[in-house]
């Protein structure tokens, strides 16, 4: 469900890096794929999602204000303003060059834009997000499919908006991992013991930080560790949701930036710049 109310801010200006840059420009070597709804790199030209609307089943490409924020302006056009309005995610565009766009072209499978202010579907500061239909509440299988991602080192902005029992898959491959699973995170690499998390992320907004580093997973949330153990690095081939089996994201995401090596020397500067645009914690 997407709507604009009358009197509430649907963003903030954006908040570059020192010197005018944003966050790809500072950090964005061994970058795999970025996902935002956001401008992360002062070269990426393209739109941040293609979205459908429903009255017409009509697309179009959604980009960024003159500031770098998503252009929420263009996606109420282009999908109306009413209540029960619904735009469809049909491409979430990868801003690192590498065009590992994520992609859904069954209509059934595609995820909602949200920037409504009420309820669920508002996950903190009046930004727009991507999230699953149905109610929200675990979708039987809605996801974007993306090539393979060597994914070493990854940050996610994610709002875990309502309970749930089972496990919703947010990043992942026909054998590797790392899903929501009733109230934590847990990493799977389909070799090793699963990882299982220990915070409850429950109605909880992150900012969650995943690397593997010689053969170690450590999980980050909000700045503190959460949970680590042996693994193997996770490839991605699709984000929130799980193609073989179903199990969609229950919340909402808005960014997803992938590295194909250990960024630990950066992980600071990278979580602080997110963590500055978004208010997360």
């Amino acid at each position: 469900m997407i709507a604009i109310f009358n009197g509430i801010s649907v963003g903030r200006p954006c908040i570059p890096m020192a010197g005018g840059s944003l966050l790809l420009d500072q950090y964005g070597s061994d970058i795999e794929a970025a996902y935002s709804l956001r401008k992360l790199s002062s070269s990426y030209e393209g739109s941040a999602v293609r979205v459908r609307e429903t009255t017409f089943n009509t697309e179009a490409d959604i980009g960024f204000d003159s500031d770098g924020n998503f252009d929420t302006a263009s996606l109420v056009a282009h999908v109306g303003s009413a209540v029960g309005a619904d735009g469809y995610v049909v491409k979430w565009y990868d801003q690192s060059g590498n065009s590992n766009d994520a992609v859904q072209t069954t209509s059934s499978a595609q995820p909602v834009i949200a920037i409504d202010n009420s309820g669920i579907s508002q996950p903190k500061g009046g930004r727009a997000t991507i999230a699953q239909a149905s109610g929200y509440g675990n979708p039987t299988n809605q996801f974007l499919d993306t090539p393979t991602i060597n994914a070493v080192h990854n940050f996610i902005v994610f709002y875990q908006a309502i309970t749930g029992s089972t496990r919703a898959y947010y990043a992942e491959s026909a054998s590797r991992h790392v899903a929501y699973d009733g109230n934590r995170i847990d990493y799977t690499d389909g070799v090793n013991t699963r990882i299982d998390g220990v915070l409850n992320v429950r109605n909880l907004y992150m900012l969650h930080e995943t690397k593997v580093v010689g053969g170690t997973a450590t999980s980050i949330i909000n700045g503190s560790t959460d949970a680590s153990g042996t693994a193997n690095v996770l490839q991605v081939e699709a984000l929130m949701g799980y193609p073989t089996s179903g199990g969609g994201v229950i919340g909402n995401m808005q960014e997803m930036i992938f590295f194909s090596s250990d960024k630990s020397s950066d992980a600071s500067d990278i979580s602080t710049d997110i963590n500055t645009y978004y208010s997360i914690y």
